[in-house]
């Protein structure tokens, strides 16, 4: 799927936590709900299979979805999203690609997420300011335990 629109989001954070402690923020839905503003995550996580977002957002109920492109244990993990908040069409053209990419930095991973196919810089902005919230959230409950 190549991207339409040329804007891409990439935020980062390091979180002093093990890679398997990451990995299972990332993959495990009653953990991914803790940080992820509530949201209800549906797969099994196989290449190929869908992803199922449900949840709030400024009160309005949402089903997000995508499906798993690359799953590379406590390495990477790519799926492509749509949302019915983009306001397009769910065609694979109005896909974007979400990558989050980990990386063993002494007692730190550091994690790294990436959206393409962003229609707007004003859109990739706030897709970014989206992410670092999350990221944040994440290190919060991982830094916790």
């Amino acid at each position: 799927m190549p991207a339409k629109n040329p804007f891409q989001a990439e935020v980062f954070v390091s979180i002093k936590a093990t890679l398997s402690g990451v990995w299972a923020a990332l993959t495990k839905p009653d953990l991914i709900k803790q940080y992820f503003l509530g949201v209800e995550v549906i797969t099994d996580w196989k290449v190929g299979s869908p992803i199922v977002y449900k949840g709030e957002w400024e009160g309005h109920a949402f089903e997000d979805k995508g499906i798993v492109r690359v799953f590379d244990l406590e390495k990477r993990l790519v799926a492509d999203y749509w949302s019915s908040f983009f306001g397009t069409p769910d065609e694979p053209e109005n896909y974007q690609k979400v990558t989050y990419t980990l990386t063993r930095q002494n007692d730190h991973v550091l994690v790294t997420v990436a959206q393409d196919n962003i229609p707007s810089a004003e859109s990739a902005a706030s897709t970014e300011k989206n992410w670092m919230s999350v990221l944040n959230e994440m290190k919060s409950m991982l830094e916790k335990i």
